[in-house]
């Protein structure tokens, strides 16, 4: 349902993190000499059996992106999204993604579009239209409808603007 999250290993390569089979569970590093082999990290094993290494900061996207369970979404639940600097002149070239799935992952309950998980962006958190109107947007205030969010996205592009210009 959503597009595969990908980790890397120390090497460089990539593997889609649907093939792990085991993290191992503590920290470990090889050091007899210091030589630019060395590495510290996690030996993740695929489901191949072959193992990998990988760095710490790549256990992060295995935990956090990938869903737990999925919910689906009401129908009539959309991503919104615009060009934020420069919004548009009208309502109607607003972009609505369709919301097919609620993902609940570490980070919490993510909507998953056809584009994938939070419609393919890793850290960006885009409004969501609800099937009542409101719209609603993480860390940010719930606005009745989408004129209201419109208005306000024009607001603040028009601030940044005129403080840019100053």
């Amino acid at each position: 349902m959503t597009q595969p999250v990908f980790f890397t290993d120390t090497r460089g390569f990539s593997y889609p993190v649907s093939r792990i089979a085991m993290i191992q569970a503590n920290r470990f590093s090889r050091r007899p000499k210091p030589r630019p082999d060395n590495w510290s990290g996690f030996l993740v094993r695929l489901i191949d059996g072959d193992p990998v290494r990988v760095a710490e900061h790549e256990l992060e996207t295995i935990f956090t992106s990938t869903p737990v369970h999925m919910i689906p979404a009401a129908a009539e639940t959309y991503m919104l999204s615009c060009d934020l600097d420069d919004p548009p002149e009208t309502e109607a070239l607003i972009w609505r993604t369709p919301v097919i799935a609620w993902a609940w992952t570490c980070d919490g309950i993510e909507p998953v579009t056809p584009d994938g998980l939070n419609d393919g962006h890793r850290e960006a958190f885009l409004p969501i239209l609800m099937p009542n109107g409101i719209v609603t947007s993480p860390g940010d205030r719930v606005r009745r409808d989408v004129g209201e969010w419109f208005r306000d996205i024009h607001r603040t592009a028009v601030a940044k603007r005129t403080e840019a210009r100053s």
